[in-house]
């Protein structure tokens, strides 16, 4: 088990990748190895971290099935991942990151909504810095307004989606 390594949950993972693309949100890096528990997302502008933890992996409390054979190891494994998630979640807090934390599943389920909430959490971190900064609420040029139907149209780190490729005029 020692020498199996990790390198992340790929459907998983191009499929938030692809919807932030589609979105048109902007300023994130994939597996970033230099943050503390290599977050699967992170928006260094804003220390923005988003980890999508695995359902078997960490252990969720809606979907995951403990195996057959070897339950107690699996069960203790599960434990030392979630103790070390808390530990980690607790860390980059304290040094000034934001963390979300979604399920593998809710990705498969429902990026959107995951999407949603990352916007969210950075409508959040920009209000915030505008408040915080001496120009007035007056924030960088990159971040624009764009509207979801989750919140109301505040700064937001991501362009509208028009801005994004074109329609073929006359399709092959």
């Amino acid at each position: 088990m020692s020498q199996i390594r990790s390198r992340g949950n790929r459907s998983t993972e191009k499929r938030l990748r692809a919807c932030f693309v589609c979105r048109g949100i902007k300023g994130w890096t994939v597996q970033a190895k230099d943050v503390l528990g290599k977050p699967d997302f992170i928006f260094p502008s804003v220390r923005l971290a988003i980890f999508v933890d695995g359902c078997f992996w960490h252990g969720c409390p809606q979907c995951a099935r403990p195996p057959h054979s070897n339950k107690k190891y699996w069960h203790e494994k599960v434990i030392r991942n979630r103790i070390r998630d808390r530990k980690v979640s607790t860390s980059l807090r304290r040094s000034g990151w934001h963390v979300v934390r979604v399920w593998e599943h809710e990705v498969q389920r429902s990026s959107e909504l995951i999407v949603g909430r990352v916007l969210h959490v950075l409508r959040i971190v920009f209000a915030k810095s505008a408040a915080n900064s001496k120009s007035k609420g007056k924030i960088k040029r990159s971040v624009v307004s764009y509207t979801t139907s989750l919140s109301h149209n505040l700064p937001v780190a991501a362009e509208p989606k028009r801005h994004y490729g074109t329609k073929r005029r006359n399709p092959r």
